[in-house]
């Protein structure tokens, strides 16, 4: 994939091929990365949050992870400013603490960002005390894989969309 005509990105691994799983070829890599503990959870993770965000961003491996970047067809002005980097919407990683998810809306949305707060701790009202699971700025931490709500992450990736958020980033500060 390139992000704007003729400006590859070398930030990212396009995902064009599938492999004999139905995912395509990067995911099936990064996948093989991960530790076995947490292998079937960013599957999972995977799974609902595509199917959520259907076909309004394209996923990708970028910076060790996946990650679902809003299309340059849909703001060509990039993130930064730089229109050969894809505005990343969210990612999944594996980092040595746990389970990370970025999402760009949270950062950007306070409503989002209060609805999650309040969802996690009514889901895990005795976990919401930063050792399963932490809340930052726009990062949720997952030390313990099995305490991941991933009927919420989908729940998550279906609220705000890209559209919202490439309008947010298009208003004058």
């Amino acid at each position: 994939m390139t992000s704007a005509p003729g400006v590859p990105n070398p930030h990212e691994t396009s995902l064009p091929a599938a492999d004999s799983t139905g995912l395509p070829a990067a995911i099936t890599d990064f996948l093989e990365t991960v530790p076995e503990d947490r292998r079937t959870v960013i599957r999972a993770l995977y799974d609902v949050i595509t199917a959520r965000l259907g076909r309004r961003c394209e996923a990708v491996v970028e910076y060790g992870m996946i990650s679902w970047i809003v299309p340059a067809s849909a703001f060509s002005k990039g993130h930064s400013g730089d229109p050969r980097t894809p505005l990343p919407f969210l990612s999944l990683a594996s980092q040595r603490g746990g389970i990370s998810i970025y999402h760009l809306g949270l950062y950007g949305d306070e409503q989002i960002s209060s609805w999650f707060r309040e969802r996690y701790a009514r889901l895990l009202p005795d976990r919401c005390d930063g050792v399963v699971g932490r809340i930052g700025t726009r990062c949720l931490r997952f030390s313990d894989p099995r305490q991941i709500p991933i009927a919420l992450i989908g729940e998550l990736a279906a609220k705000v969309g890209p559209a919202e958020l490439v309008g947010c980033r298009s208003t004058p500060a």
